[in-house]
């Protein structure tokens, strides 16, 4: 996941694509985006709620239109190999070991 903010007049904002419409992923996404609400207040976030039948294909689209969205989910493992090559995600292993989330 490449994540990135930018400022606005009203403060700093996020823009997350996913797939998660119904279901137990719908419940999840809103609880995500509630608890990062509490904890940013101030900070706008929008979302581009895709079909998970459409979401790889717009994903893919934007980055070779060099306008990726800030966040976006995709699914781990070989299904990143592409993001990655293409420059729109990078690996965060330093993060994690520089501030010891594991």
């Amino acid at each position: 996941m490449r994540s990135h903010t930018h400022q606005s007049r009203a403060g700093a904002d996020v823009e997350m694509a996913h797939f998660w419409q119904e279901g137990g992923g719908k419940r999840m996404i809103e609880e995500l985006f509630a608890d990062f609400r509490s904890r940013n207040p101030g900070v706008e976030v929008t979302e581009q709620a895709n079909t998970i039948d459409d979401h790889g294909m717009l994903i893919k689209s934007q980055i070779l239109q060099e306008s990726p969205p800030p966040v976006f989910v995709e699914w781990p493992g070989q299904n990143m190999i592409p993001y990655r090559d293409a420059g729109a995600v990078r690996d965060v292993t330093d993060l994690w070991e520089d501030n010891d989330w594991a």
